[in-house]
């Protein structure tokens, strides 16, 4: 079984992700959470009987939230495809579903990701990351395993630790 980067901690991952090659007689298996392309997710949206629960879906990082309003509503998970590490237009989408959207889901990075980038990622309001190679979930726990607290604010607490003293 594939593992994630959940919650501060490797895990198995319980979702199987489904490319854009299924055909229209795919019949989902009982038991198995899934993630959709945006595509075949849309194509199912009027009928998911046959799935355990509504499946999450994979959009690209720069994917016109506006036009997916229904869709963030209903999913358990969206996963954002990073097509280049150096494309960092996948940071503000998570940031965007987490603030304007209220998307309170499991929000997952995968694609081109460095282990480098979790901390940045987790400040954007992902709580998964899956990567490609499996030494690279080492690599992120070492990164995030420290009990320190970035000096600027962040989508789960926007306040900074200078506006937190003074408040009181």
């Amino acid at each position: 079984m594939q593992q994630v980067f959940k919650n501060g901690v490797i895990q198995d991952d319980h979702w199987s992700h489904l490319d854009a090659q299924i055909g229209a007689d795919f019949t989902p298996e009982s038991e198995v959470h899934y993630i959709l392309p945006t595509d075949i997710w849309l194509r199912f949206a009027n009928d998911f009987s046959g799935f355990l629960n509504c499946p999450g879906i994979t959009i690209s990082a720069d994917a016109d939230l506006e036009s997916l309003t229904d869709v963030i509503d209903r999913v358990p998970l969206i996963a954002i495809e990073f097509s280049s590490f150096t494309d960092g237009s996948g940071f503000s989408t998570a940031s965007l579903l987490r603030e304007d959207y209220k998307f309170g889901g499991e929000l997952r990075a995968m694609g081109a990701i460095l282990p480098d980038q979790v901390p940045y990622l987790l400040r954007c309001g992902f709580n998964s990351v899956a990567f490609s190679r499996a030494e690279d979930l080492q690599h992120a726990v070492a990164l995030t395993g420290g009990t320190g607290q970035s000096y600027q604010g962040d989508v789960e607490t926007p306040r900074t630790p200078f506006q937190q003293r003074i408040a009181k």
